[in-house]
Order: C-alpha cells, then sequence, then structure tokens
C-alpha cells in the first residue's frame, strides 16, 4: 500500500464479500466468500493481517447471517519468523499476538499458485479462498537490470 487511497480499496475489498455472504444461506459458501489470505509476513504483510482481523471482528454483529467463526484470516510467509528485519523475539512475540486475535500463522511455505478459489501452498496444502492481499516485495530480474 503506498497511501491512503490504497488502505481504502484494501477496506472496500474486505467488506464487500461480508456484504455478500450476509445474503447467503448456505453457510459452506458463506465461508469460502470469508477466507482471507495475506502473503508475505514483513511489516507490510502483519499490519494488515491484524488490521483485517480487527476490521471483521467489529463489522460481523452488524451483519445478522455472518457470525465470527464464518471468516478466516491467514498470513503465509516463507521464513520462519514474522517481521525479519527485526530482533527474532519481536517476530515471535507478533506471531503469538496475531494467532490470539484468530490469524492463522503459516510459516516456512510459499504460494505455489493462486486461483479465483484457493491457494496452493508449496507443499500441495490447498486453501480456499476468496481475497488474497499479497504483501511481498517485487523488483525486476537481475538480467533485465
Amino acid at each position: 500500500m503506498q497511501n491512503v487511497g490504497d488502505a481504502m480499496k484494501l477496506r472496500a475489498t474486505i467488506i464487500s464479500p461480508v456484504e455478500e455472504a450476509n445474503l447467503i444461506s448456505d453457510c459452506e459458501r458463506r465461508r469460502l466468500l470469508l477466507n482471507f489470505v495475506i502473503v508475505g509476513g514483513g511489516n507490510s504483510g502483519v499490519e494488515p493481517a491484524g488490521q483485517i482481523v480487527d476490521l471483521l471482528n467489529e463489522v460481523h454483529p452488524y451483519y445478522k447471517n455472518v457470525n465470527g467463526d464464518d471468516f478466516s484470516v491467514s498470513l503465509v510467509h516463507n521464513r520462519g519468523v514474522l517481521l525479519p528485519t527485526l530482533a527474532p523475539n519481536l517476530g515471535e512475540y507478533t506471531r503469538t499476538c496475531l494467532e490470539e486475535q484468530g490469524v492463522n500463522v503459516v510459516l516456512n511455505h510459499r504460494l505455489k499458485s493462486v486461483t479465483a478459489r484457493q491457494v496452493v501452498l508449496d507443499d500441495g496444502t490447498i486453501m480456499p479462498v476468496s481475497t488474497v492481499v499479497s504483501t511481498v516485495g517485487n523488483a525486476p530480474n537481475p538480467l533485465i537490470t
């Protein structure tokens, strides 16, 4: 996210499936709509993960057909500790705090593929999902540079 406008777009991206799920009576379909995956355990991934779960916890009481156990927020990181630029104990503390909030923290895994309805991890694990937020860095191929 580069600016406040990007944060507002992400918020709308999170609220939209909640509103749609509120109209669905099929529990399994509703839960699929409310599965969110954040990719990247650096600062730009950890903060949105916590904010998304906070937002969902705050808004779901306003939707009569959406329960707190209908949504799932997962954070996938390719290293063994979150926030790798900080001290390891801070990364562990952050993981503990996120898990206490209800975030499913998946460490030491990369995404192999992403489709409209699922994320596949490098070990073959399939995670049903409706929204993927990628916070991984990007750079041009070294050959191009």
